[in-house]
């Protein structure tokens, strides 16, 4: 039985929480018979999130930098 929950089943799983987030509505997840603590589902979000705004901003750099069009 695994322990840790993978890159792939934490992105079908983290829209879905943050969705019913949006909602004011709490979410458990169970993983292997087991539920997830609510603080690791935090910091999976907020990890998550950040890496999401590291990489729009670097993007939106280069854009700036080589004047960059997606057309």
């Amino acid at each position: 039985m695994r322990k840790k929950i993978t890159d792939k089943e934490w992105n079908a799983i983290l829209p879905r929480v943050q969705e019913r987030e949006e909602r004011g509505r709490q979410t458990h997840i169970l993983f292997n018979g087991v539920l997830v603590d609510g603080k690791r589902i935090g910091r999976e979000l907020d990890r998550r999130r950040s890496n999401s705004n590291m990489r729009q901003g670097f993007v939106q750099g280069m854009e700036s930098q080589y004047m960059l069009s997606y057309d």
